[in-house]
């Protein structure tokens, strides 16, 4: 009984290390195939993904001020009048 217990945990881990050596190898394929075929230098490609950063973050920032401001409407609509 112990002695299955151990061989399925053993096929078990195998099976994992298996699946994470299938990921990494499609990771390194991704990654060559993504620097052999990329339509940009890789200078331009930071700044394009520079500009796109800092347009998300804007966004972002913008939506909290927004959500802000609307909290701040609605916590003085709220409020007691004293």
């Amino acid at each position: 009984m112990f002695r299955i217990s151990i061989h399925i945990l053993f096929l078990g881990y195998k099976i994992i290390v298996m699946k994470l050596q299938s990921f990494i190898n499609g990771m390194l394929v991704g990654i060559l195939i993504g620097v052999f075929f990329a339509p940009y230098s890789g200078e331009e490609t930071r700044r394009k993904f520079s500009r796109k950063a800092s347009g998300i973050k804007d966004s972002i920032e913008d939506i909290h001020d927004n959500n802000t401001d609307k909290v701040s409407n609605q916590e003085r609509i709220l409020q007691p009048k004293v």
